[in-house]
């Protein structure tokens, strides 16, 4: 019979062998004498290591790369609706209505709101909240927020992110998106995760500026 085995040398080190056992003297059909035949493997043993773990990251980065790429294409398909919709609707409102509910469900979170600063206080002018979440609540609360970081600055960077938060209105984790006209200040774009912290990945902190950028150009109109 065949078997493969490992053993520690001296060096505290595995070893490893394939032996080889074969009965070459037998009483009847009792053996008698067995010839084992034992060779090191090692190498061999660590070329499979390294071939498995070299097929593993492989696959790791064929996952991550069609990832990418989906996420790619519905951002691009995101964006094409804003745009249409942008060249469609007469309304603003409408439209901003569109941007919030397509970004919402595109980055499955609890709330994204759009708000105007009017003397210097946000007023809301289009939300997408998730079914089954307090809306009004949750949207009092996001412009407590919106308010609180720009009562600091005056001023909002083109994105505010923060993963994880234990703010005193209740959102766990948000990005806070500037729309500028002109590079003055108009409004924010603020999306919000109330249940559970959440990591912003950079491909959605891009997405959200693209969003912004689309907004103004709604709003310029």
């Amino acid at each position: 019979f065949d078997m493969e085995y490992r053993l520690i040398d001296s060096r505290g080190n595995y070893r490893w062998f394939f032996a080889r056992d074969r009965v070459i003297e037998r009483v009847g059909s009792t053996p008698k004498k067995l010839l084992t035949v034992a060779t090191e493997i090692t190498n061999l043993k660590l070329a499979e290591e390294s071939l498995k773990k070299t097929k593993q990251e492989l696959e790791t980065k064929v996952k991550e790369r069609t990832r990418l790429l989906s996420e790619q294409l519905k951002q691009e398909l995101l964006l094409n609706t804003i745009l249409q919709n942008i060249h469609k609707s007469v309304k603003l409102e409408a439209t901003l209505h569109t941007i919030a509910s397509c970004s919402r469900k595109n980055l499955n979170t609890d709330l994204v709101a759009i708000y105007q600063f009017v003397d210097d206080k946000p007023v809301l002018v289009a939300s997408s909240n998730k079914q089954g979440l307090w809306e009004s609540i949750n949207i009092d609360l996001a412009a407590e927020l919106v308010q609180s970081l720009f009562n600091n600055d005056k001023e909002i960077p083109d994105i505010v992110i923060v993963n994880d938060t234990d703010t005193e209105v209740g959102v766990k984790s948000f990005t806070l998106t500037g729309i500028y006209l002109d590079q003055m200040l108009w409004g924010a774009i603020a999306v919000c995760e109330y249940l559970y912290p959440r990591k912003w990945h950079a491909f959605e902190s891009d997405l959200m500026q693209q969003i912004a950028i689309h907004a103004a150009i709604a709003v310029r109109q």
